[in-house]
């Protein structure tokens, strides 16, 4: 394609408003999985005939995360996607199901697609659930740090990132006679919205008796109760979690997808 050409930056600000365009655009919220990688990925705005015409978002080991064209070029941005491709060398592509624009332009042109994750926007409270007894709930203090980091299996991805959320107060604790049930946490998608993302943990000795499920309702309740919007997500071979969500009340419409090129 002529007169086509990106230019990478640096400073996140640049495409501040680009982002936010493009997460108007969307009719369900940003994947908070996904926003996780943008914060340590690489920026490119993208020009045609010295005009801004989007952007579009790699992460380190050059996987495409998210692509938007203003919509004057939308009727080219399939071509417009095919140069990048192209041009930077890009094989992979993560891929929202209802992230329309950049479907369209994935299934163009890939080889391979696989699903890598379920995305949940749509909570519907069931009354069976039953709350369990003798549960108390506080919010996590410093020293639960090494508590939390040592029941952690993959909730945090770093150990620092725990006390980031305690210092955020972004963790309760959830105990019984004295003993850690689990913890939940809860963080803002993207700073300025409603959506936030909810997770949590039950700890072994009380797994399968239904306290995941109290913890997910509680989590959507406090959501609910500051004007916030609950959302959550787990990898698709998570299955334990998937069916603590969706037992919760939690319902997935959409995917994650790997698209290779």
């Amino acid at each position: 394609m002529e007169n086509i050409k990106f230019i990478q930056t640096t400073d996140p600000t640049v495409i501040e408003q680009l982002r936010l365009d493009y997460l108007n655009h969307l009719p369900l919220s940003q994947e908070y999985y996904l926003e996780i990688l943008i914060k340590d990925s690489n920026l490119y705005i993208i020009f045609i005939d010295n005009t801004q015409a989007g952007y579009f978002v790699l992460s380190p080991d050059n996987v495409l995360l998210e692509y938007y064209i203003f919509p004057e070029w939308i009727n080219q941005m399939d071509e417009i996607f095919g140069f990048i491709l192209k041009e930077v060398g890009i094989k992979k592509a993560l891929c929202k199901t209802f992230d329309s624009d950049l479907l369209f332009c994935c299934l163009a042109f890939h080889k391979k697609t696989s699903t890598i994750g379920f995305m949940f926007r749509d909570f519907k409270a069931k009354s069976s659930n039953v709350t369990p007894s003798g549960i108390n709930v506080r919010r996590a203090e410093m020293n639960d740090e090494d508590q939390i980091i040592a029941v952690n299996e993959e909730v945090f991805d770093h150990d620092e990132e725990v006390g980031q959320y305690i210092r955020a107060q972004q963790i309760f604790l959830f105990e019984k006679a004295n003993s850690l049930v689990g913890f939940g946490i809860f963080s803002p998608v993207f700073q300025g919205r409603k959506e936030y993302d909810i997770g949590m943990l039950i700890t072994p000795p009380f797994r399968h008796q239904g306290y995941g499920t109290f913890i997910i309702n509680y989590l959507v309740n406090y959501c609910r109760q500051n004007g916030w919007i609950p959302n959550a997500g787990c990898a698709v071979e998570n299955i334990a979690s998937r069916k603590c969500l969706e037992k919760a009340g939690f319902v997935t419409h959409h995917r994650l997808l790997e698209f290779l090129f």
